[in-house]
């Protein structure tokens, strides 16, 4: 009865760890958190009708969707909450900054509201996507911050960056033709150096948009590299932590997602229960404490907003 299906989540699991690089399979990678919930359901169900006709066949399609439930499963417990690290983090006193991060939704009719939020976090450096000339002339953020850098589009690729703290030199905004805008800039925080880089990647439905996203990610580390200071790297990923652009990230550019230890917090899709993806994201290097970590409603948007507060590293 349960023979095709079964046999269905068994190959879609094992495509989504295949060590390739194709949008189909970061596509599925992707959503391995409802493969984690599938196969948990299929350990139940081959427990429930275990019998001794087909015992062996169940007892070997449970062995392997537990191992394969605690591969998919890995990514995801670097989130889980630490009470300690809140604890300690909440009592640091060292001299910190405030980052806040939305997607705002070039649509979004409820601009006053949002106006509102923003203004009372009063976050240090403010990093906007989906942000159109509309959004440029509703929020009147320049009157808020001294250093700002604004590329209103009216489509889903505006990007908009708001800093208490001095710009030290011509900012970025892109690293190549035909490829997703990002945001790199120099910030002086209390005399401490930081690099900041925003992104909004396009979604991996098509093979030309994965391989823009990858090549995006690639060149941005290159000028991190470079530059050899703390970096701080946020915005819509359009990855999740199970996803293999998130991974090389994480992996082989070795930074850490600010929301490790705060708990693993839904970023997309805010109106839609059902959809429960994490794929906004405030990422570092290891030059940053993390102080506290949360998302905050952004009225009339499809995302959750991200407020980091951060440490300031040592020169």
């Amino acid at each position: 009865m349960f023979a095709i299906p079964l046999l269905v989540s068994i190959f879609i699991s094992l495509v989504s760890f295949l060590p390739l690089r194709h949008w189909i399979i970061e596509f599925i990678s992707s959503t391995q958190s409802y493969l984690l919930a599938l196969n948990l359901v299929w350990i139940f169900l081959l427990f429930i009708f275990l019998n001794k006709q087909n015992r062996r066949f169940n007892l070997t399609a449970i062995l392997y969707f537990v191992l394969v439930s605690c591969l998919q499963f890995m990514p995801l417990s670097d989130f889980l909450s630490h009470p300690e690290k809140l604890e300690k983090s909440i009592s640091s006193d060292k001299t910190s900054f405030k980052l806040f991060y939305a997607n705002l939704f070039s649509h979004n009719k409820d601009q006053e509201k949002v106006k509102e939020i923003i203004q009372n976090l009063n976050a240090d450096i403010v990093f906007l996507v989906e942000y159109t000339e509309k959004w440029q002339k509703n929020l009147e953020l320049a009157t808020l911050y001294e250093n700002k850098f604004e590329l209103p589009e009216n489509h889903n690729f505006g990007l908009a960056f708001f800093s208490k703290f001095q710009i030290d030199t011509d900012i970025l905004s892109s690293v190549g033709n035909y490829l997703p805008p990002n945001l790199i800039a120099k910030v002086n925080i209390y005399g401490t150096k930081i690099n900041f880089s925003g992104f909004h990647l396009i979604p991996n439905i098509s093979e030309r948009a994965y391989d823009s996203n990858r090549r995006t990610i690639r060149r941005t580390a290159t000028i991190a590299r470079d530059l050899e200071l703390p970096t701080i790297w946020v915005g819509d990923f359009n990855a999740t932590p199970s996803s293999k652009n998130y991974k090389y990230i994480k992996h082989k550019l070795k930074f850490k997602n600010a929301m490790e230890g705060f708990g693993l917090k839904k970023t997309w899709s805010s109106k839609n229960p059902f959809l429960w993806f994490t794929i906004d994201h405030v990422l570092h290097n290891t030059d940053f404490e993390v102080l506290s970590a949360k998302t905050v409603e952004i009225p009339g948007s499809d995302h959750f907003g991200l407020v980091v507060s951060f440490g300031v590293p040592n020169d």
